[in-house]
């Protein structure tokens, strides 16, 4: 279906875009791999994802402008909850709740050091069924060491949390982009 948009709606998303791709360029997940520890990798996954949020949040209420700026105290949590009264889909909503569980539990367990495999397949149960474009955590591939990885039962554990956080980062990725897209534009009627 072709879509058009006014000429401010234009420039919202392309202001938008912008920021995605300078997100892209920054690639903030260039150093993340099936070596780096548990709690680097949901660190800084969960730094993106909160960046995301934030930014389609901005989008959907504010026309691209800073919600947030000068709340120094309202934290990823409290940002999730708005996007989740906002509209992000209740399986976007579980999974990030999740991440930022397991984000949590390193942030305030100085003896924890790795997410429980159980843990890590019950987000991959909750990845997998976020109904938007991006691929099941199955169908990913990461090379890590010359080798392929793909998820099994054998996958070492941070090799498997990594595909996991990527499924997520690609389907949030995904919603948000067309999510605003759509928002700032509406359907040729001919």
């Amino acid at each position: 279906m072709t879509r058009v948009a006014t000429h401010d709606g234009a420039q919202r998303f392309e202001a938008f875009d912008k920021q995605l791709k300078e997100l892209a360029e920054l690639d903030p997940l260039k150093e993340i791999n099936a070596r780096s520890s548990h709690a680097s990798q949901v660190i800084t996954f969960h730094l993106v994802f909160e960046y995301l949020v934030e930014k389609w949040i901005d989008y959907k209420v504010n026309g691209g402008a800073p919600v947030f700026r000068g709340i120094e105290k309202i934290g990823f949590f409290n940002k999730l909850y708005i996007a989740k009264n906002l509209g992000l889909p209740k399986e976007i909503f579980e999974v990030l709740d999740a991440v930022n569980a397991q984000r949590n539990k390193f942030a305030h367990q100085l003896t924890k050091s790795e997410v429980e495999r159980k843990d890590i397949f019950a987000l991959e149960k909750l990845a997998d069924s976020i109904d938007c474009r991006g691929a099941k955590v199955s169908e990913l591939r990461l090379m890590d060491e010359g080798r392929e990885v793909t998820v099994s039962e054998t996958t070492p554990s941070r090799a498997l949390l990594l595909l996991v956080l990527h499924a997520v980062f690609g389907k949030l990725r995904n919603f948000v982009f067309y999510d605003i897209y759509q928002h700032n534009s509406r359907p040729l009627n001919c």
